[in-house]
């Protein structure tokens, strides 16, 4: 039971380690998202085009192996994009795509129900254990 109790501590010393020396970089994170919207924005893209009169069962294996394509390329996300606006099937530019690729258009319910979680799940937990959570390490910020 001692050797339990000196490994927990060892991971969470760890843990404690990793979380005050963590850099999060905030151009990296835009430039990967930035990148993988069109991928996210696929459906969205393929819906537009049906609308416009494309067929969907062919559009929809067109942009199946674009995305094949688009992951063997340095630039994924620009290249997939390149690869529909210039497919005459998908009758769509490049400019008509960019226009859906808001990144807030994606987010669904994940904001709702990261405070939903937070407070049904955690903020009860930290009330409970206030007495042993250092007062500064309480307050979540969304």
């Amino acid at each position: 039971m001692a050797e339990g109790f000196l490994a927990v501590d060892s991971i969470l010393n760890l843990y404690t380690h990793i979380i005050k020396n963590l850099k999060v970089n905030d151009e990296q994170i835009r430039a990967n998202l930035l990148d993988d919207l069109p991928f996210i924005a696929t459906e969205n893209i393929l819906m537009s085009c049906v609308k416009r009169g494309g067929d969907r069962q062919d559009l929809h294996e067109k942009i199946r192996q674009f995305v094949s394509t688009a992951l063997e390329s340095k630039n994924k996300g620009e290249k997939l994009l390149e690869l529909i606006s210039n497919d005459e099937a998908f009758n769509i530019t490049k400019e008509e795509i960019e226009l859906q690729l808001n990144p807030h258009n994606y987010v669904g319910r994940s904001k709702s129900q990261v405070k939903n979680f937070i407070n049904k799940e955690v903020e009860p937990i930290l009330k409970e254990h206030k007495d042993l959570i250092n007062k500064e390490h309480t307050q979540i910020l969304i």
